[in-house]
């Protein structure tokens, strides 16, 4: 499919939610979540307190286009 085609196509017509759990399944660079995943993971807080104080505050802002 030409690229310019591809580009036109909205997310709808690009992805449709019946195919979804195949495209899951079949991404090895994203592999679903498991529990034992789920079991080791910790709130963000936690892993970095620092970025999540500034986030709290409002410190970290996005650039702004100039």
């Amino acid at each position: 499919m030409p690229e310019e085609d591809r580009q036109k196509r909205t997310i709808a017509e690009r992805f449709s939610v019946d195919e979804a759990p195949e495209t899951i399944a079949s991404d090895p660079d994203s592999p679903e979540l498991t529990e034992a995943d789920f079991a080791v993971m910790r709130p963000f807080a936690e892993v970095f307190p620092k970025l999540a104080e500034r986030m709290k505050k409002g410190v970290i802002r996005l650039p702004r286009k100039v």
